[in-house]
């Protein structure tokens, strides 16, 4: 048997921390941490959007990992956590705990953000450029 956690690589998970207000309709974010999650992650298939600025098409994903990932609740003025993948940010639409095998986990589904936010900070590089102010 191959264990599950083979194909799982480090990818970083934006999650945010409740809101401030609402505007619009929208959730503007209090704040926002990048934690690093193990996920197995899978290209599933393209979707076709419209709305009034034109026409989209938007990547959907698929994602397998021990750690609960987040979908949004208007309840707790969350919004969903986004995954930063192939250099794109993908929103959590989805998120279930299978717990019917020994190899429990969370299968989440994601969809390709239409407003795409700055990327994530690489942890390295920052320690890096600390270390050449230092000098």
């Amino acid at each position: 048997m191959v264990p599950l956690g083979l194909w799982r690589k480090k990818h970083t998970i934006r999650r945010f921390n409740g809101c401030m207000e609402v505007q619009d309709g929208y959730a503007i974010p209090e704040s926002c941490n990048d934690i690093i999650i193990l996920m197995d992650v899978q290209t599933t298939k393209k979707g076709h959007v419209t709305d009034e600025s034109g026409d989209y098409t938007l990547q959907r994903l698929k994602a397998f990992s021990d750690d609960e990932v987040m979908t949004a609740s208007e309840a707790e003025k969350r919004r969903a956590d986004c995954l930063w993948f192939q250099g794109k940010w993908f929103e959590c639409v989805s998120s279930i705990l299978s717990e019917n095998t020994v190899l429990k986990h969370y299968t989440s589904e994601w969809i390709q953000c239409l407003n795409q936010e700055e990327p994530p900070i690489d942890p390295d590089q920052t320690e890096k450029e600390e270390e050449e102010t230092k000098v």
